[in-house]
């Protein structure tokens, strides 16, 4: 008799701590809206508060212990519940990943927030835009203030990593860079980056009748009261930004407010690099280097940031093999080298997948590991 009441004990005990899917010590996961005033200053009605989701693990509740934190940008036209509600991304889920991982022993304890970059056009491409916002200020300033302030995180460098995957990849790189007192470690998943000749071999000018198909636009805004321009707009934007015909021209247009804003323009705000002359098309040379310096620039980009990359504990650019756009392979290759070359510590990783088919086992397998490892080892 004593030995089966132990045996319940235990057994009552064990199942405490289980869920019935039988796995043990659970996180907790929280959609929230929170402010974002580095926002105010955008011209086209985008809201100055912001979605995010944050992930609690297990002991959060239970202890009074602080958190190291990983901050997540999510790629273009990639809202924040498909990481955490939907499964688009290979049936990758934030909480039950994290649960895993932490449970088996894979990786350490620790929060991890995914920050919103999308706004009606698809993208910030997390850069301040004097026609969208700050948006880098919003993840630097809003949303690592609000996390700090709102739960148990060790408020130091060393203990904040950013990571993120194509537009966020680039995002990720980009304001570590500038941030390296905020951030200690980056992880950039097929991230947009150029090379010397990427915006060539990108899609942005492609063809004529690309390029057509935004002037059509931009004279259209032209013949309308600027409040009737905005509207229409930010309606087109959003009803066509994910159809099959439109979508690289909605991409054009987000990529053209994030790298060459003009709020003395008219409607869409851009300082568009082609126009027509004489019945030709000819390019504005200086405002087309505000297209080549968005996802590329890195020359000087490096030489103006090089101690800052230098104080960066880690960079991991991630990319695969076959990643359905040639320049993001070749531009994450070029800025690797260029690292290199500058003396700045940095690790190319090329697997065998496209520009988007692995992200849940990149994220599970290495992103997080790595991440963890960096906050192990500070």
């Amino acid at each position: 008799m004593k030995t089966i009441k132990q045996i319940l004990f235990i057994l009552l005990l064990f199942l405490s701590f289980t869920d019935i899917n039988g796995q043990t010590n659970q996180g907790k996961l929280i959609h929230t809206i929170i402010p974002a005033p580095s926002l105010s200053n955008n011209l086209l009605y985008i809201p100055t508060e912001q979605y995010i989701a944050v992930y609690l693990p297990p002991s959060y509740d239970t202890t009074e212990k602080s958190y190291p934190v990983v901050y997540y940008l999510p790629g273009f036209g990639d809202y924040v519940n498909y990481y955490t509600q939907f499964g688009v991304l290979q049936g990758f889920f934030l909480k039950n990943s994290m649960d895993d991982l932490i449970n088996s022993q894979q990786i350490s304890e620790m929060i991890v927030v995914i920050v919103n970059g999308q706004h009606f056009s698809g993208g910030s491409f997390y850069v301040n835009s004097s026609v969208t916002g700050n948006w880098e200020d919003f993840v630097v300033k809003d949303v690592v203030g609000y996390i700090d302030k709102n739960y148990r995180t060790i408020k130091e460098a060393k203990s904040r990593a950013i990571a993120g995957h194509s537009m966020g990849g680039f995002g990720a790189l980009n304001i570590a860079m500038h941030s390296p007192n905020v951030f200690s470690s980056v992880y950039a998943l097929a991230p947009g980056l150029f090379d010397k000749n990427g915006l060539k071999k990108s899609s942005l000018f492609s063809d004529e009748e690309r390029i057509n198909k935004y002037l059509t636009l931009r004279n259209l805004f032209k013949k309308l009261p600027t409040d009737k321009a905005r509207a229409k707009f930010i309606n087109y934007a959003s009803n066509h930004m994910m159809t099959t015909n439109d979508f690289y021209t909605v991409f054009d247009l987000a990529y053209g407010m994030a790298f060459a804003p003009n709020p003395k323009v008219k409607v869409p705000y851009i300082d568009y690099p082609y126009t027509y002359k004489d019945n030709k098309l000819v390019a504005n040379d200086l405002l087309l280097k505000k297209y080549k310096n968005g996802f590329g620039g890195w020359e000087e980009k490096v030489k103006t940031y090089k101690t800052n990359l230098q104080n960066l504990h880690g960079i991991v650019i991630d990319v695969g093999n076959q990643d359905d756009y040639v320049w993001i392979r070749e531009g994450c290759d070029y800025v690797h080298k260029l690292l290199n070359e500058n003396g700045i510590k940095n690790e190319l990783i090329i697997y065998d997948g496209q520009h988007q088919d692995k992200v849940k086992e990149r994220i599970e397998k290495h992103m997080l590991p790595y991440i963890s490892k960096m906050f192990d080892n500070p």
